[in-house]
């Protein structure tokens, strides 16, 4: 009997684990109340996050699919539950000419369907800023990601952050980070132990129902230091030559 009780403990355990929340600090999100969220996969495996911005294409950070094959990538909309959705192929990939996996400069990327995705309650596109946003703004992020455990989160998790000083982003890596921030990026932080980490990224930064960012990187997650995102608004032009 002590036996069973200490098994059932473990198998208890370990669900929680498994299960636990992944942007750290934040709570899981409801159906629908991100419609333009996606988990971007490989190999039918959850790598990074995107946002729907028309039918055919998603929205994402370069290094989600920096080396991979696009026939290999395929996108999961409508649902909360990284399990399910509808899942849509890739048919192509178009990564900013000066990204720099290096330094994570013009870390930003688009995602062609092969088939046009069909909008419903859950799943709808998202509005991109076209405004340059200041620090102090609320903002929310969202994905799917894990901090030091081995595990993605089954729910898609938020977390409410508030945008920061870009200078001030700048100095709180100037020791710590071999990636520059530059005024491309927007950065945010709420309190210690509240933020996103592996596998959020390139999922999208909401701020008043648009898009200001692309959840890009993150020195330490949950720690002490600034999320880094790339800002949206300098790169619309490039979006839009793409999409035409």
């Amino acid at each position: 009997m002590k036996t069973l009780l200490t098994v059932l403990l473990i198998l208890s355990a370990f669900k929680l684990y498994l299960f636990q929340s992944s942007v750290t600090g934040g709570r899981t999100a409801l159906n629908g109340e991100f419609p333009y969220q996606v988990s971007i996969r490989h190999n039918g495996i959850h790598i990074c996050s995107g946002s729907i911005i028309d039918k055919i294409t998603i929205l994402t950070a370069a290094h989600c699919i920096h080396n991979k094959v696009s026939s290999m990538l395929s996108v999961s909309v409508g649902s909360v539950d990284v399990s399910l959705g509808y899942v849509y192929e890739v048919s192509n990939q178009i990564i900013h000419d000066q990204y720099d996996p290096q330094k994570s400069l013009n870390d930003i990327a688009l995602l062609k369907l092969h088939n046009p995705v069909q909008y419903t309650m859950n799943t709808q596109p998202v509005a991109l800023a076209t405004q340059r946003i200041p620090s102090g703004v609320n903002c929310v992020a969202m994905g799917w990601g894990f901090d030091v455990k081995p595990m993605y989160s089954k729910y898609l998790q938020r977390i409410d952050l508030k945008t920061i000083d870009t200078d001030a982003c700048k100095k709180s890596y100037t020791s710590n980070s071999t990636f520059p921030v530059t005024d491309t990026n927007i950065c945010t932080m709420i309190r210690v132990g509240h933020g996103t980490c592996h596998g959020d990224t390139g999922g999208p930064l909401i701020s008043y129902g648009q898009q200001i960012g692309i959840v890009s990187w993150e020195y330490t997650c949950n720690q002490n230091l600034p999320g880094v995102h790339t800002r949206v608004s300098p790169y619309l032009e490039w979006i839009k030559s793409k999409t035409k």
